[in-house]
Formats: C-alpha cells, structure tokens, sequence
C-alpha cells in the first residue's frame, strides 16, 4: 500500500519449494536444515531451560492482538486475528494472504481461517517452508542466505549484511535483533539452537557469519 510499491513495476519470482534443504551438497543441505530447525525451536520454545529440549512447544503466539495492517490484496477479514501461528510464527494479514495464495492457490483460506494453522499441522509446516524460502521486498529468502545462492550488493555488505545464519535472523526477526550488538539475548538463543542442531546432524559451520549484532536491520 505504499507509494513507492505502488509505482514499481510488477515482478516475477519463480520459486521451487522441493530446494527446501535439497539444492546443494549434503553438507551444505544440513546446515540449511540445523538453520530451519533453530528458528522454528526459537519461535516456539517454551521458556529458555538452556537444554534445547523445549523448542516446537507453542503452536500460537501468547496475544490476543490483531496483527492487522491495511492491505488492498489480501484485506483482513472481519473478526479475524493474525498473530504468529506455527513454526514460524506467521504473522499478519499480508503474510497470511499470500502464504495461502502460494500453499492453496487461494488467498482467502487462511485469510478466512487463520486458525487452520494451529488445527492441521501440514499447514503450519508448509507456512513455515512459504517463509523460509520466499524473499520478501528488500529481503532474501532464508534459504538462499544460508545456502550461498544469495550474493550481498555492496550496500549490504557497507551495512554488514554478509551470508549465513546471521543474515537469516536478520531476515526474520532483524528489527528486533539486528544492529544491537552481539549480547542480544533472542539472537544468542537462536545461534545456540543451530550450534545444537549442526552437531546433532554431524556438521560443522566454520565460517559461520552467525551474529547480526552488527549488520543494519531490514525495514520490509
């Protein structure tokens, strides 16, 4: 509904949801999966216990809030609530709209009946999957920052946006994370879970660009 989006030519992005953990090497392919998997326990762990045992605990987020915003394309729905549901915790009428256009081929369902995603558990995997490898406006996919498909413009490696797993907290929750120094408590547990997840998978992430204490948060 912005000015700026409205006056930008339509674009076409043609994603394949079977790369989902599949598109590299085997090495590669599990530290996607540690990636997703430590982002998922983050979003749904109940309490911080430090033992990595309480992660996919919530399948809602604990609000009654609304989670609207205007939206020409995929309006809310009168007494509908948006707020995260599943893995991912997805959230918002927009995010809700489209998720449903690409899962079902049908805006309305999930605009309709947000709650699915707690009732049918497919559903809110398939959501978490939609936004793990779905760019949005400025932002990468997840998928193609941590697997290397993604290659950083010179603005954003100037703003310390670099590929990894730090790129995809920044991706997912950086407005809250991102640009406030590497002692982010949210940031430190996430980094933790994928720590976890690589070693129980038998893999190791060297290089790993991990932090996004440093790097400018996304906007959009």
């Amino acid at each position: 509904n912005e000015d700026w989006a409205k006056s930008k030519p339509d674009s076409v992005y043609y994603i394949d949801f079977g790369n989902f953990c599949t598109e590299k090497d085997v090495s590669t392919n599990k530290k996607e999966l540690a990636a997703f998997f430590a982002q998922i326990a983050h979003e749904t762990r109940l309490g911080q216990n430090g033992q990595f045992n309480d992660g996919l605990m919530l399948r809602r987020e604990k609000t009654e809030e609304s989670y609207i915003y205007p939206n020409d394309e995929y309006p809310a729905v009168k007494g509908k609530k948006y707020f995260g549901r599943g893995p991912m915790q997805l959230s918002y009428n927009g995010n809700y709209g489209y998720a449903s256009h690409c899962i079902f081929g049908n805006k309305d369902i999930l605009l309709n009946n947000p709650e699915l995603i707690e009732q049918d558990a497919v559903v809110a995997f398939k959501t978490a999957i939609y936004f793990w490898m779905t760019p949005q406006s400025s932002k990468p996919s997840a998928h193609d920052a941590i697997i290397g498909d993604w290659k950083p413009t010179a603005d954003d490696r100037a703003k310390g946006r670099l590929q990894g797993f730090g790129s995809t907290i920044n991706i997912i929750n950086g407005a809250l994370e991102c640009g406030k120094g590497d002692d982010n408590p949210n940031m430190l547990d996430r980094i933790s879970f994928y720590k976890h997840f690589l070693a129980l998978l038998g893999v190791k992430d060297d290089n790993c660009a991990c932090s996004c204490g440093k790097m400018v948060a996304y906007v959009y």
